[in-house]
């Protein structure tokens, strides 16, 4: 018989055979890993003119030249939408109901990464586009997870 753990690993890998970029940029591989420590992680950026202070900012164990890197990714991180043509890009300015989807613009992956991670969020928690709360429930549901242990 399975344990929980083992299970949610063959159901983590399942899962990531079905996400772009696979093997194929660094944040991505690198979230996965946090999940399967054994997950190789590239070192191609799947989009670097978008990602590539954050991936550079993963190297870096100096918390002020780190904290540089991110708010350079969150300067440019709403610009970049439009230069993408990401479909949620001015999404809150839309009228008609069937196609407002606008769920905000928070950069969900660079919470994952300082979670994950561990990094101190504090020079970039009050950034707009940074989900703080949400960063914070990881780190509070992290913590009841190791005491429960």
């Amino acid at each position: 018989m399975l344990t929980s753990s083992t299970q949610k690993k063959a159901k983590s890998k399942k899962i990531i055979q079905h996400i772009p970029y696979t093997g194929k940029d660094k944040l991505i591989d690198r979230l996965i890993a946090a999940i399967i420590p054994e997950h190789p992680v590239s070192q191609d950026i799947a989009f670097p003119d978008v990602y590539k202070p954050i991936c550079d900012a993963m190297g870096v164990y100096d918390k002020d030249a780190r904290d540089v890197l991110v708010q350079l990714f969150l300067k440019k991180y709403y610009p970049s939408l439009k230069k993408h043509d990401v479909t949620w890009y001015n999404s809150h300015k839309e009228k008609d109901p069937e196609y407002n989807f606008h769920t905000g613009y928070w950069v969900f992956e660079l919470a994952a990464i300082a979670v994950a991670i561990g990094w101190d969020d504090t020079d970039f928690r009050d950034n707009m586009y940074y989900p703080n709360d949400l960063a914070d429930w990881k780190r509070d549901q992290l913590k009841l997870a190791t005491m429960e242990r």
